[in-house]
This record gives structure tokens, C-alpha cells and sequence, in this order.
């Protein structure tokens, strides 16, 4: 990633991505050993470290361009800890905007969802209604750049 700061811009609407799958297989481990939900194993963590990473690029080098957070393999999650796994990463995800409020000023959030992420199901099971939303709100991101 040493270049990718080149080419973020405030004319530009940024979608960071989180790969819920990952989330819900910590879930799992930290459940199967008995330790706490915030127990992340090394490929959780480097999730939320990546995401983490390109909120603040984003933030420093495009400080005032529209952001929104995308939960990809919303689809392939266990529909018994889909809740929990959306909670956890709500709360990451408000822990972060809490930390770090420059994140917050641009970040939209799912209001249909009362979410700070858009849950993406990579699969149209849903029959493509997360797609429609996000791909209003990225509209709407758009349609604001543009006015």
C-alpha cells in the first residue's frame, strides 16, 4: 500500500470493504475456547487493522470525501450469529468513530439497518436488496460530490 495515498482525492467517494466472514469465524473461536467476542484471531485482526487503516488514508489524504463502510459475505454467515456479528461490528465501527472523530464527519451509515456499515450479500439471495441500497447511497454520495 505504500502508493494507494497517491490516488485518494476529495473528488473522489471511497468504499472500504470488511469481509464479515472473517468477523464470524473469530466469533466461532473465541466461543469455541471459551474467551471473550473481542478475542480476534490473526486474520480478524488484520481485517480490522486493514479497515482501519484505509478509514484514516481516507481521512488524512481525502479529508472530505464521502466514505461507506461495505460488510461483504453478508451472505455467508451462520443466520443464527448474523446479529451478533453485525452488532460486533457496529460497535468496532463506533468505537472507532469515537476514537478518531475526523472518521465520523464523512462516514455514511445504513439508517435503514441502524448501522454504521452496509451488510452486502455477494450471493442475491436477498435478491439484490442490499445492492439497491448501497447503490442508492453511493447515488446520493455522488449526486452531493457533483453539486
Amino acid at each position: 500500500y505504500n502508493m494507494h495515498h497517491l490516488f485518494l482525492t476529495d473528488f473522489g467517494l471511497y468504499l472500504a470493504c470488511i469481509d464479515l466472514s472473517t468477523v464470524q469465524r473469530s466469533c466461532e473461536e473465541a466461543d469455541f475456547a471459551g474467551g471473550d467476542i473481542t478475542d480476534v484471531s490473526a486474520a480478524a485482526a488484520h481485517t480490522w487493522e486493514a479497515l482501519e487503516w484505509w478509514l484514516a488514508s481516507i481521512s488524512i489524504f481525502a479529508p472530505n470525501s464521502p466514505v461507506a463502510i461495505v460488510g461483504t459475505h453478508d451472505d455467508c454467515l451462520d443466520p443464527a450469529v448474523r446479529g451478533m456479528v453485525h452488532k460486533l461490528v457496529n460497535d468496532r465501527i463506533v468505537g472507532l468513530c469515537t476514537r478518531a472523530p475526523h472518521v465520523n464527519e464523512h462516514l455514511h451509515v445504513n439508517e435503514a439497518a441502524q448501522l454504521c456499515f452496509f451488510p452486502m450479500d455477494n450471493s442475491c439471495c436477498d435478491g439484490g436488496a442490499s445492492a439497491e441500497i448501497l447503490r442508492n447511497v453511493i447515488d446520493g454520495m455522488a449526486s452531493a460530490l457533483l453539486a
